[in-house]
């Protein structure tokens, strides 16, 4: 019996080089801490999806936290025009 396939495994470590250069706070991972609105350390730098997490890569969990993060960066713009 002929058989093919393949394995998919998951990142134990992401590489982040670009987020370390802008000085965000990377995990023991290699994902960049955020908070629930995808703000980084950084003043004005967000992130979501897989660079906040090392582990299952699935659309719809980068789709959800791009749109999470989408929200911060439009509240904290509104917030700074009417403050």
């Amino acid at each position: 019996m002929n058989r093919a396939g393949g394995f998919v495994t998951i990142e134990l470590q992401q590489p982040n080089d670009l987020a370390d250069s802008l000085g965000c706070k990377i995990n023991q991972s290699g994902g960049i801490i955020v908070d629930a609105l995808g703000r980084t350390n950084a003043d004005g730098v967000y992130a979501a999806g897989d660079t906040t997490l090392a582990g299952p890569s699935q659309l719809i969990i980068a789709a959800s936290e791009g749109a999470r993060a989408a929200m911060g960066v439009n509240y904290d713009l509104t917030m700074a025009v009417f403050q």
